[in-house]
């Protein structure tokens, strides 16, 4: 959902278990706030959860 308010994508977006997972392997990142409110991720921080997640998958 692409907003002019909202210049990161937002957690709240994602599944409610990847969104568990995905604020766990973040504590204590920053994550940046929308203009809107919302609570947003840094698209590299997603990628980086997603290779971790495969790596511990094997």
């Amino acid at each position: 959902m692409s907003n002019k308010q909202r210049r990161w994508p937002v957690i709240e977006d994602l599944d409610a278990e990847e969104r568990e997972a995905f604020e766990d392997f973040l504590a204590g990142s920053q994550m940046p706030i929308n203009q809107d409110g919302t609570q947003g991720y840094y698209q590299h921080d997603y990628e980086r959860f997603k290779r971790h997640q495969q790596r511990n998958k094997d």
